[in-house]
């Protein structure tokens, strides 16, 4: 299986006392949002804004390929939830700088079964 980082980042698995780095692709995935502001909660005196935001389009993200999974941010996940092959790093630790970040594992995103 071949394993495509579709993140900005260098990622780092640690998994029973073994590790293995996967870096980035030159290009990252991402999604384009639309943001609908829907009010203001107030915590305290602090007016906090309410905002809906929606995914409208994901670019950079190749079509499925057999053999081939992709880890993507969990924006890019959530906003294609019915992709079998597209996966997030979880259980993250990020290092000081906010550019590596060690993960213990993949986690599929998928639908809400409310």
């Amino acid at each position: 299986m071949k394993v495509k980082n579709l993140t900005s980042h260098l990622l780092l698995f640690e998994v029973g006392g073994q590790s293995i780095e996967v870096p980035p692709e030159t290009v990252a995935c991402c999604v384009d949002t639309e943001i609908t502001e829907l009010g203001v909660l107030y915590m305290g005196k602090i007016p906090i804004p309410v905002v809906l935001s929606r995914a409208l389009k994901v670019t950079g993200l190749p079509e499925i390929t057999p053999g081939v999974i992709y880890i993507v941010s969990r924006d890019v996940a959530a906003a294609v939830p019915y992709r079998d092959d597209v996966f997030v790093p979880d259980n993250l630790i990020w290092d000081g700088e906010h550019t590596k970040v060690r993960a213990h594992c993949l986690s599929r995103i998928g639908c809400c079964k409310c």
